[in-house]
């Protein structure tokens, strides 16, 4: 619990200090809020300056103008005037004073020739007055001003006005006034400004400090509820003594988090429970998963929507298909596109809606060159009282359980022939010499010695049967003994090589010299080599020949039964140690044998944690190996 409280404190202290990279830090939001009143009140005195500055910048504009305008035609009146040399001078005299005093920058006077009649002030232009180039662009009595910048970047205003004769234009004057002259501050105005401007700074610095004087309990709520937020404080409580509204506050505040805090353990106290539950039912979950996964049949789950709900690894191996894809989806969906013939079966134990009963179907599926059989059962969920919850579909796999029953059959069907031909040879022979029908001595020898053979053929074939039924059962004794290999061998030899004589077949043997002794089950193992010489023999054309080998290698001994008989079909090599396995060739089929001599020698040769090895091809002979592992030294 404790563990978990501190987790979600640094989750929500985390999540707090991450918000809060994003905004300001409430501890600094006076001074910059003070930054930021400053910055404004700056901004506010400037914007006031330069409104007295442009007011200013206009009325020194406008006075220039006017007084442009008045100089420039008192000085063209003053050259205008018919006067003599005299006179002329102490006019000029006066018009030098003039510029002087009025700070007139420059002031220029030509005739209609060019010829220069004024030439004062501080700074000439460039330019002359180019009387002749603007004689005909400027009416009579005219007045021109323009705007003009000098290399100092100094702004000149230049005025100019025609001077006249006898009525006809006879010159012109030009004067330049510079704006700097007339542009210049107020004292008065000054002092005004600097007032303003300590009124708004006074008036600012009172702001702050009442809006700071205002917010500071608020700050401290603040940092407050930092600490209760990052869990510095354990039991939440804002302490502050302000009255006020401010005050009311931060006691419903305390309110607020007395209660959330009550709720806050008490929703521990629930999520540890809820955690607990959850734990146990996935442990229960995967329990149940882990069960219903191991179970030899397949099961799928499926509620009363007829949407699947769950499915066991089982059912998605027999139905070959990747059943989580059809979680949720209905179960029609899946039959229409993998299982169709067991659409009609579901439909109608659905529709029937008989929560006690149960309906079941046997499906058969080929498996590439295998055919596989699987038994479908459909029945209701039931809870504890009757009400359905769903259905439970289980698929099992009766393919081994049918083989089972067809080899039960077949083995039922091979024996009863096999008994039947010696049975019925003995009884017909037994029922004519009973009766006296047969009176030669030398019929009567041949019969009793046909009666003898099948008697020794049914003997046979029920110790066969009796052998390989204790092996598959297990409960066959393995009565080993130290034998020596070599006069095993040659007992086998003696015992089939009178058979192989009477049918005119080369039969030889050929043994290693120094073979071992093993520890085996005499009877057992002959039963097994035998097994192979008669059948050599027996499927080898007169004429033909069979050799018995003894071959010792490093690990194991070999007993090799070579013929030139007639050989096996490369088709039925994988089933002639199966049991009543017959080759379907004609030269196979019409010699006696019950199918079960290679599958018991096999049976007996592994019971000794050996093995047997065939190659062979129709019409050109077989080998048949034994292969029995060395465990003895020789002796």
């Amino acid at each position: 619990m404790i563990i978990q409280k501190r987790k979600q404190q640094q989750e929500i202290s985390g999540s707090f200090q991450d918000k809060e990279k994003k905004t300001w830090d409430s501890s600094n939001i006076f001074n910059r809020l003070g930054l930021l009143i400053i910055g404004v009140a700056a901004i506010a005195i400037l914007l006031i300056l330069f409104s007295f500055y442009s007011y200013e910048k206009r009325a020194g504009e406008r006075r220039l103008v006017k007084d442009g305008f008045s100089l420039c035609s008192l000085i063209a009146d003053l050259i205008q005037h018919e006067f003599q040399m005299e006179t002329q001078k102490r006019n000029l005299n006066l018009l030098d004073y003039v510029v002087r005093e009025k700070g007139i920058v420059y002031c220029l006077a030509e005739d209609a020739e060019g010829e220069t009649l004024v030439r004062l002030g501080r700074q000439m232009p460039e330019e002359g007055c180019k009387f002749k180039a603007e004689n005909n662009q400027q009416a009579e009595h005219l007045l021109t001003q323009k705007r003009l910048e000098n290399q100092n970047g100094e702004v000149i205003y230049e005025f100019s006005k025609p001077i006249y004769r006898e009525g006809k234009r006879a010159g012109l004057v030009k004067i330049g006034l510079a704006l700097s002259d007339y542009v210049h501050f107020n004292q008065e105005i000054g002092f005004l400004f600097g007032g303003i401007a300590l009124s708004i700074f006074g008036l600012v610095f009172l702001f702050y400090y009442l809006l700071k004087r205002l917010f500071s309990p608020l700050h401290q709520i603040n940092c407050q509820l930092k600490r209760i937020i990052t869990g510095e404080e354990e039991f939440p409580k804002i302490e502050i003594s302000f009255r006020g509204e401010i005050g009311q506050i931060a006691q419903q505040l305390n309110h607020v988090l007395s209660t959330q805090n009550m709720k806050s353990r008490r929703q521990e106290e629930i999520n540890a429970e809820l955690e607990i539950s959850n734990k146990v039912l996935l442990y229960e979950k995967i329990r149940l998963r882990a069960i219903l996964d191991n179970l030899n049949i397949g099961i799928i789950v499926i509620d009363t929507t007829g949407r699947t709900i769950l499915a066991n690894k089982l059912a998605g191996h027999f139905l070959r298909e990747k059943l989580q894809d059809y979680l949720g989806k209905p179960w029609k969906d899946f039959l229409h596109d993998h299982e169709p013939d067991l659409v009609p079966v579901f439909t109608r134990f659905y529709d029937k809606g008989n929560i006690y009963g149960h309906d079941s179907v046997e499906i058969q599926k080929n498996e590439g060159s295998n055919l596989a059989i699987f038994h479908h059962t459909c029945s209701y969920l039931l809870n504890g009282e009757d009400s359905p919850l769903g259905f439970l579909w289980m698929i099992s796999d009766i393919t081994s359980q049918k083989q089972s029953e067809l080899s039960k059959y077949e083995f039922v069907n091979h024996v009863a022939h096999e008994l039947k031909t010696p049975l019925n040879t003995l009884v017909s022979y037994s029922e004519m010499l009973l009766e006296g029908e047969v009176n030669d001595e030398q019929t009567k020898r041949e019969f009793f010695n046909s009666i003898n053979e099948e008697a020794i053929r049914l003997s046979r074939l029920i110790n066969n049967l009796l052998n390989i039924s204790k092996i598959e059962m297990g409960c066959l004794k393995i009565n080993r003994t130290l034998i020596k290999v070599d006069k095993l061998l040659r007992d086998c030899y003696q015992t089939v090589r009178a058979q192989a004589l009477n049918k005119g077949i080369d039969f030889t043997m050929d043994l290693d010299d120094k073979m071992p002794n093993l520890l085996l089950d005499k009877d057992l193992i002959e039963v097994a080599i035998l097994n192979l010489l008669t059948n050599a023999i027996k499927y080898t054309p007169a004429t033909g020949k069979v050799t018995l080998q003894g071959i010792v290698e490093e690990e194991s001994v070999l007993i090799r039964v070579t013929d030139s008989g007639y050989g096996i079909a490369e088709d039925e090599l994988n089933h002639i140690f199966d049991k009543f396995f017959r080759s379907s060739k004609e030269e196979i089929k019409k010699e006696q044998g019950t199918g079960l001599g290679l599958s018991l020698a096999m049976n007996i040769v592994q019971l000794h944690k050996g093995d047997i090895k065939v190659e062979s091809k129709w019409g050109s002979g077989s080998s048949f190996t034994i292969i029995l592992p060395k465990e003895e030294v020789y002796i």
